[in-house]
């Protein structure tokens, strides 16, 4: 570090800015952190009297922007932003920190350069709002704040007389926390603001163990307010006039946005889930784009078919007409598990925004960091304020929102324990619609006689995919009695071969569980199997890797079908081998489960179609299907939730149907009187 420095100026005498520089040198190549403090010096007239226009002010929002920074003596008239000593760079929105107005980047100079005086033109906004959160003036100023560095490696403060370069004392850097306390996490009304709970949620990366970000969680109050600014919006005359094109239009820019941010999406996947960087960018990333874009040619088309469907006339007692209206449900509560992060996301956020309604989303405190990164991108869509809102915490955020009495869906993806208690908040707190995607134990039943070669590389990559982290995973293998010497030995062999690692590598194929309680867990379970008889068959145990929460993929035996490792939803790249005499026995044991959200049946067509159509299961493939289509319903039986997400009836989900009817003669009396 060679200095910090700062200048104070005025711009249209408003406002006071300071710009901070750190300099810092690594082999040769220089980066400078800017950090921009705003404190108010005294108001104009009319803000000072807090009314504009005869209105009263009670709320106010800023922007501040570095729109260019340089040095000085390269700025000549002409000049681009190419030719200048920095990359073209702009500040993040501000948060509070005290009574200060603070914006934070680091930028990597261009040149090799050491001595420099450098400047940046500013952008600075101030909106004031009435008491019905209407804009009632717009105050924008332009200026140029300044910084100059120290001579060429020289440590030594100015001189007294020097009164443009003020030097500062020496800071350490922020820790963590410190971080979290100015980084906006909470997105309400159209504007970030800084979680206002005492809460902190520690990412930890699960491939390193290594702290990534803490984040400042929302209160309970931010949760009432991002409710209430879903619900004003959904009544609001601005949102109201998106119809369907607009919406669709609307969907297919978040598509865009998503699909142009692909490889930096599919990164912080790997660091914040770990998941292999080659899963992340075809399904964790790839796969919203599509859903997104099915959405949208939904939102243009309606749901079954349309937005209104006139029924065949009735004359009992009288003649009459009816049509039914499809109207969006209104205030969707989404909330989001960590093992798909934007995928599910989409998932709910295609569909409430393609009907028309709006949302609150709540992502998994595991899974913030990419939610928070889609938000970012999701708000120079310019939708009005309050369709989208972000709130993060825990618990006890979870329950305010979803027992909110102004919320009229939750759409929720994650445990079934978490969502029975859902259901019940929802239930209790406005008795809003639940739709619940929850937990699996998916049966995977080879046919007797069938060649199995093909089917193991599906088998294991079913169930150790993502680490094992879907609630999709074909986690119970049936397998007849006669072949289970050959499959264990083709199994055994394969996953031998499998890349256990570093997610970020291209070669990986099984990266880490979400963390190393999460893996001890897992653990536990594993020892309880084989403490009660069972045994590993195939892989197990831990990679030889120094950090991470990595765990071999696992095939255990000798365990009867209700054992409860055969019936827990262990979120890990472990599988329960289950032989079986018959066909009948094989369909009994698959539909012995308190889950039935997803099967397989490998075997000739005709004979897997007939076992498929006898499993109890939301979603039945047969020799593996194909990818996961956004027009297909999503969902299961039983433990495995309630509704369904995507296709026409996950599109459904988010509609209320209105009949409207009347005689097509004279009013009469009503009918029985």
């Amino acid at each position: 570090m060679r200095g910090l420095y700062f200048e104070e100026f005025e711009i249209g005498a408003v406002y006071r800015h300071a710009l901070t520089r750190t300099v810092t040198e690594t082999d040769n190549v220089m980066y400078t952190s800017m950090t921009m403090n705003v404190q108010p010096l005294h108001l104009d007239e009319e803000f000072a009297s807090k009314t504009v226009h005869g209105q009263r002010v009670v709320n106010s929002m800023f922007t501040l922007g570095l729109v260019a920074a340089f040095q000085v003596p390269e700025l000549t008239l002409g000049t681009t932003l190419g030719n200048l000593g920095y990359e073209k760079v702009s500040f993040p929105r501000p948060v509070f920190h005290g009574d200060t107005l603070r914006c934070e980047t680091t930028i990597k100079d261009k040149r090799a350069s050491k001595t420099r005086t450098d400047a940046g033109i500013v952008w600075f906004e101030h909106r004031a709002y009435n008491q019905r959160d209407e804009i009632v003036c717009v105050a924008e100023r332009v200026g140029m704040m300044m910084t100059r560095p120290l001579e060429p490696h020289s440590d030594s403060a100015p001189s007294q007389g020097d009164s443009t370069a003020i030097p500062l004392s020496p800071t350490k850097e922020p820790t963590m926390t410190e971080a979290a306390d100015r980084s906006p996490s909470t997105y309400i009304h159209g504007a970030w603001h800084q979680g206002a709970s005492t809460d902190r949620i520690t990412t930890i990366s699960p491939s390193s163990g290594k702290v990534l970000a803490v984040t400042a969680t929302s209160s309970l109050e931010q949760v009432d307010s991002a409710v209430a600014s879903s619900r004003a919006a959904f009544f609001s005359p601005e949102w109201r006039a998106y119809g369907p094109a607009e919406r669709a239009d609307v969907l297919r820019r978040m598509a865009d946005l998503i699909q142009a941010n692909n490889e930096e999406l599919a990164q912080l996947i790997v660091d914040e889930v770990g998941s292999p960087i080659g899963l992340a960018r075809a399904m964790q990333v790839g796969s919203p784009v599509e859903t997104l874009r099915w959405y949208a040619d939904m939102a243009v088309r309606g749901p079954r078919g349309g937005y209104e469907k006139a029924l065949p006339l009735y004359d009992n007692p009288v003649l009459s007409s009816s049509v039914l209206r499809y109207e969006p449900v209104g205030v969707v509560a989404a909330l989001v598990a960590f093992n798909y992060p934007i995928n599910l996301l989409i998932w709910k956020l295609g569909g409430a925004l393609a009907s028309g309604c709006t949302t609150v989303v709540l992502p998994s405190p595991q899974g913030v960091l990419s939610t928070i990164k889609i938000f970012g991108l999701f708000d120079q869509l310019g939708l009005p304020p309050g369709v989208i809102n972000l709130v993060v915490g825990g618990p006890d955020v979870g329950q305010r929102l979803t027992g909110h009495p102004d919320v009229d869906m939750v759409s929720f993806t994650g445990s079934d324990a978490v969502g029975a208690k859902v259901m019940a908040q929802a239930a209790i707190g406005g008795l809003a619609k639940s739709v619940l995607e929850l937990g699996g134990k998916a049966a995977n039943i080879i046919l007797p006689g069938t060649e199995l070669a093909p089917t193991i590389a599906p088998t294991v990559l079913r169930f150790a995919r993502n680490a094992g982290q879907g609630c999709a995973a074909w986690t119970r293998i049936l397998v007849h009695e006669s072949q289970v010497d050959e499959f264990v030995a083709l199994a055994r062999e394969f996953i031998d071969g499998l890349a256990v690692g570093d997610p970020h590598s291209e070669k990986t194929e099984v990266g880490p569980v979400i963390s190393v309680t999460h893996r001890d867990k897992v653990e536990g379970l594993i020892q309880k199997a084989v403490d009660d008889g069972g045994e590993i068959i195939i892989g197990g145990g831990r990679p030889d890797l120094a950090e991470g929460s990595y765990l071999n993929p696992t095939v255990i035996a000798g365990v009867s079908p209700d054992h409860p490792i055969a019936n827990t939803e262990l979120f890990a790249p472990v599988a329960i081998l289950l032989p079986y005499k018959t066909v009948d026995e094989a369909i009994d044991i698959a539909n012995q489960t308190v889950y039935g959200l997803n099967a397989n049946v490998f075997g000739p067509l005709g004979d897997a179609i007939a076992v498929a159509e006898r499993l109890r299961a939301g979603t039945v493939t047969v020799n593996g299907g194909s990818g996961m289509r956004p027009d297909a319903p999503w969902g299961g039986l039983g433990r495995s939730g309630v509704g369904r997400e995507l296709g026409e009836d996950g599109f459904a989900e988010f509609f209320e149907v209105k009949h409207i009817q009347w005689p097509l003669g004279a009013i009469g009396r009503p009918p029985g009187t």
